[in-house]
């Protein structure tokens, strides 16, 4: 654009249009829309102003560039949320899994405790209980992201 400027200075039209053609040419093929609009107003500062101006300088310019960024961010900060989330109801699990576990323990130590029919029925009510608890326990945690039965058994995706 200064050899543009020069041109039309010096009164040379046809090196003018020229230049004018080639900048014409490169906005067409290498700006954006952002930059273009930030571009066409930069020119029109610069002929308020007097002085150059850069596309730069426009206010929100050089964010419109992150739009696309912030929006992928806040993507990614909503899956990493919903992942917390699924580990900590992965933890639960866990837990009711060690609870059934000890319940299949206390079973089946049961049948050792021959003649002490008190420590069994105390063994079969404590494991019933805590079955029944961890069943309860278990149907209050929500499902992992993106499961279903279907898709666990072969169906559907």
């Amino acid at each position: 654009m200064v050899d543009q400027v020069y041109a039309e200075e010096s009164g040379d039209a046809q090196e003018y249009e020229k230049l004018e053609h080639m900048i014409d040419q490169y906005v067409t093929a290498n700006f954006t829309p952002e930059l273009l609009d930030a571009f066409l107003w930069a020119v029109e500062q610069t002929d308020i102003r007097g002085e150059t101006v850069s596309p730069f300088e426009m206010e929100g310019f050089e964010d419109s560039y992150f739009v696309a960024a912030n929006d992928l961010l806040a993507q990614s900060e909503e899956a990493l949320e919903q992942g917390s989330q699924d580990n900590t109801n992965g933890d639960a699990y866990g837990l009711v899994t060690v609870i059934y576990s000890v319940v299949l323990f206390l079973l089946g130590i049961v049948g050792t405790f021959k003649g002490m029919k008190n420590r069994r029925v105390a063994l079969i009510c404590i494991s019933g209980a805590a079955f029944l608890i961890a069943t309860i326990y278990m149907f209050t945690i929500p499902m992992p992201t993106g499961f279903s039965l279907s898709s666990f058994f072969g169906g559907g995706a």
